[in-house]
């Protein structure tokens, strides 16, 4: 029994003992931009697009994955006497230059038919996103990027409060 006893004890000396290795774990997060009423961005028909609308950059010694989030909401608008399409993508990237991918990791696609009236219409959207990173060692951008499908006439979105925040995992 006392022999039992040993190897149970022994066996189990790998679950008790503290890993003394630091990982380099971290969060960063950012303040949102156009705090309060302030806008971030406004976007319309004769925007140039693909469109960067935010970044952020943190650096890191060694490679892991990065879970990136983003918060944000917009407000698109109708000023003309017919109905009008606001049909758009967007998606987290790693190029301030990357054209968004309506199924790429953190893409979406924001469409609405956006009917007249005397005094315009306008709906909102949620922005927000996610998507895992691989993360090589250094400096890192990720970005926040838009394309339009489609913006009629007299069409225009409003972006408010973008902000980014990261969770890092190194390995």
């Amino acid at each position: 029994m006392k022999t039992l006893m040993h190897v149970v004890v022994l066996a189990m000396m790998p679950l008790c003992t503290w890993n003394t290795t630091a990982r380099a774990d971290a969060i960063f997060e950012e303040r949102p931009c156009g705090e309060g009423n302030a806008v971030c961005e406004t976007i319309s028909p004769g925007t140039s697009f693909p469109r960067h609308l935010r970044s952020t950059a943190f650096a890191v010694a060694r490679s892991g994955k990065a879970q990136v989030s983003l918060q944000g909401s917009m407000l698109c608008s109708n000023t003309g006497s017919t109905p009008a399409v606001v049909d758009l993508v967007t998606q987290i990237v790693t190029s301030q230059n990357a054209t968004p991918v309506i199924n790429g990791p953190g893409g979406a696609r924001h469409a609405i038919v956006l009917l007249p009236t005397e005094l315009g219409t306008s709906d909102s959207f949620n922005l927000a996103s996610t998507r895992v990173v691989s993360i090589p060692p250094g400096q890192s951008v990720i970005s926040f990027n838009v394309t339009s499908l489609r913006m009629d006439p007299d069409t225009s979105c409003v972006i408010y409060n973008l902000g980014f925040s990261v969770v890092y995992i190194e390995g």
